[in-house]
């Protein structure tokens, strides 16, 4: 009955952001000819290429490169519109460990089944952070086991990768408050994210999620503020069960300062994570030096290099973006 209750609850969230999506586009076409200003009908297309690696407080390292192709569209002044999908790479090595031989056959066989399957499953984003947290436990167990009468196997480090589709995403900025000599401009958004990768191959979660969130911004001067936070109601997933997680909603913030050097080149740093996804997992944190040139009318740049904060984050990560505007 509970389960039942908060796949109902889910399916309800996930009708209002798409509902209020599909208001927000509908609502374009209604007002667009009497509100939209030249400068407000805009298109651009972006794409680009991440890469981060890090160890996720385990033993075994996961190294990935997503290149992100996003479509993002401001119909009108006040109405912002984006869809994004990524294609990633993802590879995995763990570290040799030794495997514990019990003499017993029957413990032998759960003991060996057990480490085996940590041992030989990729992972990527959050699901590496877990399943990577049980490698660890795995071979510290098997650590504590020798000396207790038991053999034990030393096993090679193994790398295995996976590549494919990501999971789509969708997002709707709505412009309330614009800004003024006092007060910043704010900003309403809704999130929906499409289970459009491969579950198995551990490229997507199998599962819908929804957020909503708030961003503030500010200009002073030839400095420019932002403030993001979004709320995202995890989608259940079996992959956290099997592994032993408990999923939970979360926040997913950002902030950024930047300085505008000329007209066309920002430097800034940024500030980006979230909140504990799961109960038995630590939330993320990341530090960002990025660089914003507008290259010319049409075309402008973004790169940036990070290092992850928490034991759940990235050792390193980098990136670059090309974008055309229409």
């Amino acid at each position: 009955m509970m389960s039942r209750m908060v796949s109902v609850q889910a399916a309800v969230r996930r009708s209002l952001v798409i509902a209020a999506l599909v208001v927000a586009c509908l609502a374009t076409r209604v007002l667009a000819q009497e509100f939209v200003s030249p400068w407000a009908k805009t298109l651009s297309f972006g794409i680009g290429a991440d890469y981060a690696t890090g160890t996720y407080g385990a033993d075994t390292r996961t190294n990935s490169v997503v290149f992100p192709v996003t479509v993002e569209w401001r119909p009108l002044e006040w109405l912002d519109l984006q869809v994004g999908v990524p294609y990633i790479y993802q590879s995995n090595t763990v570290s040799p460990v030794y495997v514990v031989r019990p003499t017993s056959v029957q413990a032998e066989s759960d003991s060996e089944q057990a480490t085996t399957a940590t041992q030989g499953t990729p992972q990527g984003s959050s699901q590496g952070r877990q399943q990577g947290t049980t490698v660890g436990k795995q071979a510290s167990a098997s650590a504590g086991a020798l000396g207790a009468g038991n053999a034990a196997e030393y096993q090679p480090g193994r790398t295995s990768s996976q590549n494919g589709i990501g999971d789509l995403s969708l997002q709707a900025g709505i412009t309330f408050i614009r800004e003024g000599d006092i007060l910043p401009q704010f900003r309403a958004l809704l999130y929906l994210k499409c289970p459009t990768g491969d579950r198995d191959n551990w490229l997507g979660s199998g599962e819908f999620d929804e957020g909503i969130g708030l961003s503030v911004s500010r200009t002073l001067g030839d400095l420019s503020l932002y403030l993001e936070g979004l709320w995202i109601f995890q989608g259940g997933s079996d992959f956290l069960v099997e592994s032993g997680y408990t999923a939970r909603d979360y926040l997913n913030y950002y902030a950024e300062i930047g300085y505008q050097v000329t007209d066309s080149l920002i430097p800034a740093l940024a500030l980006r994570g979230t909140t504990p996804a799961s109960n038995e997992l630590g939330g993320t944190a990341e530090v960002r030096l990025k660089l914003a040139w507008k290259a010319s009318e049409h075309f402008s740049f973004q790169a940036y290099v990070g290092t992850g904060l928490t034991t759940t984050s990235s050792d390193f990560s980098g990136g670059a973006s090309l974008f055309y505007n229409f």
